[in-house]
């Protein structure tokens, strides 16, 4: 398979003096730097309140997103490539307060001793030691490969825990734990949990899914043996062994199971993967990760954004794999190419598993250069929220052209290709095009009907709606949009006690556009999608986007 460059001519030139998007008329919020010394690291309470929190809505809501963008006369050039800072609202008796910490990372550490950019980010490339000799210049350019245990660990993507601690992730094998609440790093910058120590991979997802009982999973790769392996990662519950010494989720990590990747030099990318009761949902997509253009990143002295390369003439083949045992299943399934980020949901029926994600065509990332969302060019490639039904048995005798997919209410189709491998389509989800959804995570792996989830501009990547969505109807029932503000991740928080799915509360995070120091929690009715109540802080520095995070349901007091 021919793999075409990563959208060279659409993406723009990056940044030569960020100040420029930041004085510009319109706020670029992607581009606003947060000064570490500025950020709320005592908890501060809110400005002013409108409507009611409701009195049963108890825990912490935990963000994290990237902010810290210059070191020096150094400045970040990629939307995704500021460094952590992590968002915590606590709410409590109908009050709520907020704190932020820009995350105390390595490379934190190294960039404020050095005073420059001297670990590469996503988007943005290393300045150069300006006291190394030329000789030491051309043998870090030229004679050094890039070493996998100094890849970034800046935590801006999600937040998530593990047992009852919580980590902060990129898509590294780099992860760090911070305090729940004062968002401190726990062992200090000298110690960080590398996910290869424990299970032997070399990246892995930020979004992990959970059982009821708190076992974790994840998706990565890793090469062993000479054969790059796609791997599930099994993160059982804390516990105490017969010695009585704890043991952590990590201390018990373990692979279960085990992928070989299609090729070792054109890697498939993930950023999330599908779970349901009995099968863990791998799709291989034709955005694929260029390993000999990852070997040359030095040589040719390019951030990991330029390793990307997309198909449109690819396919995406799911991978199901039997969560019992870790197998494979026998029969593939290929669709269109799509670049999947980010799924919503999926459980089976009727021996038929259904599959529901946010899906795009191109590489997203090459258009995120902050210079492009500046002018209104980042061209960003739309998502849209679809369905595939993929049969889980391959009858012994079937017609030619015969829909394999018998379930009801779906135009989604499934076509035998050959002994093992079917052909299948998809049916849209909604006619608006979105992302980052999310969902009641009760009905994880169950049938269920409602998502939520935020629009993102094409042009500037402004997160300007919330919706709710329904999936029995294919329609969008729900809209949040107000003007000059910006929304976050919508997160679904449940009515303790209850099981009917929309009976809770949607949480968003708010940012102004010409307000850079306001910071507003919006609470949302889940069943009407109605306003409840909206708690504004004003603060000392400017609040940066998050990209994801949880609710951490709590009856004790967590801020100290």
């Amino acid at each position: 398979m021919s793999h075409n460059s990563a959208d060279k001519t659409a993406k723009a030139r990056p940044f030569k003096d960020l100040s420029k998007a930041m004085s510009s008329p319109k706020d670029v919020l992607w581009a606003r730097h947060c000064d570490p010394k500025l950020c709320s690291t005592d908890p501060i309470a809110a400005e002013s309140t409108s409507g009611t929190l409701p009195e049963w809505l108890s825990g912490v809501l935990y963000r994290t997103g990237p902010g810290v963008r210059k070191f020096g006369k150094d400045q970040y050039l990629h939307a995704m490539d500021g460094l952590a800072i992590i968002h915590a609202v606590e709410i409590r008796n109908g009050q709520a307060k907020y704190r932020s910490r820009a995350l105390e990372s390595e490379v934190l550490q190294k960039n404020s001793h050095a005073n420059r950019i001297c670990v590469t980010e996503f988007g943005t490339f290393q300045t150069p030691d300006p006291c190394m000799t030329i000789l030491g210049k051309f043998k870090n350019r030229f004679l050094t490969i890039p070493n996998l245990e100094d890849v970034t660990d800046n935590g801006a993507v999600n937040l998530y825990f593990h047992g009852d601690e919580l980590f902060t992730s990129t898509e590294t094998n780099n992860i760090r734990q911070v305090d729940t609440s004062t968002l401190e790093t726990v062992n200090g910058i000298t110690r960080h949990s590398q996910m290869n120590s424990n299970i032997v991979v070399q990246r892995a997802t930020a979004h992990p899914h959970s059982d009821p009982d708190g076992t974790l999973y994840n998706f990565g790769c890793g090469m062993r043996w000479g054969q790059i392996y796609h791997s599930v990662i099994k993160f059982p519950p804390p516990t105490t062994d017969s010695h009585g010494t704890r043991l952590s989720s990590h201390d018990q990590a373990v692979r279960v199971a085990d992928v070989p990747a299609r090729s070792n030099w054109s890697i498939p990318y993930f950023h999330s993967f599908g779970i349901s009761e009995n099968y863990f949902i791998l799709p291989e997509s034709p955005m694929t990760i260029n390993v000999m253009k990852a070997i040359l990143m030095n040589v040719n002295q390019s951030p990991p954004v330029e390793i990307f390369d997309w198909d449109p003439q690819g396919t995406s083949t799911f991978i199901l794999v039997k969560r019992d045992s870790g197998q494979v299943h026998p029969i593939r399934y290929n669709g269109r190419a799509f670049a999947c980020l980010h799924h919503i949901n999926a459980y089976e029926e009727e021996d038929q598993l259904i599959v529901d994600m946010c899906v795009s065509e191109g590489t997203v990332y090459s258009r995120l250069y902050l210079e492009a969302i500046e002018r209104d060019a980042a061209n960003v490639p739309p998502s849209d929220p679809i369905r595939f039904v993929l049969p889980l048995k391959m009858p012994a005798n079937v017609e030619p052209g015969a829909n394999l997919v018998t379930l009801k209410n779906t135009k989604c189709r499934a076509f035998k290709e050959s002994g093992s491998l079917m052909r299948v389509t998809e049916e849209a989800l909604s006619q608006k095009r979105m992302d980052m959804p999310q969902i009641n995570y009760a009905v994880n792996t169950k049938p269920y009907r409602y998502f939520y989830s935020v629009q993102v501009d094409e042009d500037n990547l402004s997160f300007t709606r919330l919706y709710k969505n329904d999936v029995e109807t294919k329609s969008c029932v729900g809209i949040f949009e107000e003007k000059n503000i910006w929304v976050s991740e919508p997160v679904f928080v449940g009515r303790p006690g209850s099981d009917q799915e929309d009976n809770g509360v949607v949480l968003s995070l708010l940012a102004k556009k010409d307000d850079p120091t306001y910071v507003g929690l919006l609470t949302l009715d889940a069943n009407t999608f109605q306003e409840v109540s909206r708690v504004n802080f004003k603060t000392k520095g400017p609040v940066t986007p998050s990209l994801h995070g949880i609710f951490n349901i709590s009856a004790e007091r967590v801020f100290q």
